[in-house]
This record gives C-alpha cells, sequence and structure tokens, in this order.
C-alpha cells in the first residue's frame, strides 16, 4: 500500500512515455538550457549597466554579483537614471523578442532549439518582470536596495506614488498575453498528442515541459551563482510562480488544432555531455563571471 501512492504519481507524471530513462535526459538538456539563459541574461544585464554608466563619466565595476555602488556620485538626471539603470530590463525584453522571434521562425523538428528559445524568453521575461516586483518591495523606499529601475526612473520623474504603482501594475498586466502565448509554445514541446486528449493531460505536459526542468535549472543556478546577487535572483525566480499559473491557466483555453509536436519530444543530450556542460557553466560561474572588471564593449 505504501508504495502505490508514489507508483500512480509516476504514472500521472509521466504519462505515455516509452523511454523513461531518456525522458529524464530530456528534463535535465531542458533544465541546462534554463540554467545558461538565465546566467547569460543576468550576466548582460548587469554589463550594459556598467557600460552606459561609464559612457556618462561613472567609473562602476561590476560581476555576475552586480555593479559596484554609485551612491555618493552626483550630476544625476532623470534621463541618466534610465540609462543606466534600465539596461537589466531592455536585456530582458530584448531576450524575449529575440526569444519569441526564434520560435516562430523555428521549424517544428528544431526541437532543441525551440526550447532553448523558450527558456530565453521565459528569462527575458523574468528578467523584465522582476524589476516591476521590486518596485513594490522597494516601498518607493530610497534607501530600499531594490529601489532601483522602474521605480528610480519613475521618482526621478517626480511622480506620485499612486502613479507608479498603478504603472507598474500596468506594465504586468501587459505580459498577459505574451504569457499565454508561451503556453502555446509549451504544448508544441510537448512529447505526446494523446496527451492533450486526457482530462490531466495540459497539466501533465506543464509539469514535463516547464515545471520540473525550471526546478532542475534552478538547483544548477544556485550551484553555479550562491551566493551572488542572490537578492536579486531570488525575486527573479520568485516571479516565475505567477507567470507559470498564469501560463497553466492559458494551456486549458487554447486550441491544439494546428499544433504540431515531435513524438517522444526532445532527443536529451547524453549524461557525460550534460554533467560536461553543467560543470563548465558552474566552473566559468564562479570563476569568469565573478570576477570584477569595467565594461565589456
Amino acid at each position: 500500500m505504501p508504495d502505490e501512492f508514489p507508483k500512480c504519481l509516476s504514472r500521472t507524471l509521466f504519462y505515455s512515455i516509452e523511454n523513461r530513462k531518456a525522458h529524464i535526459l530530456n528534463l535535465l538538456t531542458s533544465s541546462l538550457y534554463f540554467a545558461v539563459s538565465f546566467i547569460t541574461v543576468h550576466y548582460i544585464g548587469h554589463a550594459w549597466t556598467t557600460s552606459n554608466a561609464h559612457i556618462e563619466g561613472y567609473t562602476p565595476f561590476f560581476s555576475y554579483n552586480g555593479v559596484d555602488s554609485l551612491l555618493g556620485t552626483t550630476n544625476w538626471s532623470a534621463w541618466k537614471i534610465g540609462f543606466i539603470y534600465l539596461m537589466p530590463s531592455l536585456t530582458g525584453i530584448i531576450a524575449l523578442v529575440v526569444g519569441l522571434v526564434s520560435l516562430q521562425l523555428a521549424r517544428t523538428k528544431q526541437v532543441h532549439f525551440r526550447t532553448f528559445m523558450f527558456w530565453l524568453s521565459i528569462n527575458g521575461l523574468l528578467m523584465y518582470s522582476s524589476y516591476i516586483a521590486t518596485g513594490y518591495l522597494s516601498g518607493l523606499n530610497f534607501n530600499s536596495k531594490f529601489f532601483t529601475g522602474f521605480v528610480g526612473l519613475y521618482a526621478w520623474l517626480y511622480w506620485e506614488d499612486l502613479t507608479i504603482y498603478g504603472v507598474l501594475f500596468f506594465q504586468a498586466l501587459i505580459c498577459l498575453p505574451i504569457i499565454f502565448y508561451l503556453g502555446k509554445v509549451v504544448l508544441s514541446l510537448n512529447y505526446s498528442s494523446s496527451l492533450l486528449k486526457q482530462k490531466n493531460g495540459r497539466i501533465i505536459v506543464w509539469t514535463n515541459v516547464v515545471l520540473i526542468p525550471f526546478t532542475i535549472g534552478v538547483v544548477i543556478v544556485i550551484a553555479a551563482t550562491f551566493p551572488m546577487d542572490f537578492g536579486y535572483q531570488l525575486v527573479r525566480i520568485a516571479c516565475f510562480i505567477p507567470i507559470a499559473i498564469a501560463m497553466a491557466v492559458g494551456m486549458q483555453v487554447i486550441s491544439t488544432k494546428n499544433i504540431a509536436i515531435v513524438k517522444g519530444g526532445m532527443e536529451g543530450l547524453p549524461i557525460i555531455v550534460w554533467v560536461i556542460g553543467t560543470g563548465v557553466l558552474i566552473l566559468i560561474s564562479r570563476t569568469l563571471l565573478s570576477i570584477s572588471s569595467g565594461p565589456l564593449w
């Protein structure tokens, strides 16, 4: 009797999977793609902020852990705040757009490419939405470490608090159509067309394509970066919760008529390749990306 529940859960999560080992490799491969895109977008955001600060005459250094504090510097303006501190958000938007356009142009059989671009889109959206979340978390308090990005600019524009909160809410709201579209992408990355005919099939798809790879990917990210910039990364990871829920809701109403899938889904990387790739990512993150330096360009 005690073994019945785990077996039932396993059959539910891995419904219609002919080769369990191959599927686990698929999940591991997808999780690595998540981790690579998460770390890349994060690092580029800090690099771009630093480069723009140097253009404006400041001399900060950056690493994966963040940008050296610019507190105490002078000659700031709303333009400089936006030009410097909105770059991580803009990095997220660019990553999101690149991912979405690539998904539109990719062929059905390019499952590896589409999976990576899916996670690039997700991480671009997480980067963007995390700066909406930090706006609320800052409480519009100048001394808060979360008082940056959008709220920093809006405060320099002398907007009222209620206006700032309203604009942040609107910025979050306009993400919904994108999230619903990504739900359609999840269905296209499904490994079994018969799942879509099952009562809980779409939730099983969401679990296997989104939830499990994300969970494993977060473990990889933490192994590669903790405790560097942990506060901001934690906010970004937490932003995945409402996005994933909205995606799951959207998947329930999306028509699957014109969705083509590759039977069996993505063919995962060999385990030795995955281990080496994960190890290299962790090594680079903890050495090269952790070194404080000036702008990359």
